[in-house]
């Protein structure tokens, strides 16, 4: 989920030039963004980009094949990555 701006053409040219099948949908909320915060102690804090509405679900073909040939999976803690996450659980 990505948007069709200069952050998504950037992550779209850095998955061709790794040469990786990259599977996306493009949202006119923009490309999310983060940011971690780590102190020398270790100590975290993180900050995550609000723009994608709540509500939203992409399509589950998007990342149906990858989790069912994947050994592992890691998953965001975006609102509508729960269903990814409940995929990979169903495929072990």
């Amino acid at each position: 989920m990505i948007g069709d701006d200069e952050e998504g053409r950037q992550i779209v040219a850095a998955y061709d030039a790794a040469g990786v099948d990259l599977r996306y949908v493009t949202h006119q909320s923009g490309t999310r963004r983060a940011v971690n915060l780590v102190a020398p102690d270790g100590r975290r804090m993180s900050f995550y980009d609000p723009r994608h509405p709540a509500e939203m679900l992409p399509d589950g073909r998007l990342w149906a094949r990858g989790v069912q040939r994947a050994r592992h999976v890691h998953v965001s803690i975006m609102g509508w990555a729960r269903h990814v996450l409940a995929d990979a659980v169903d495929h072990g």
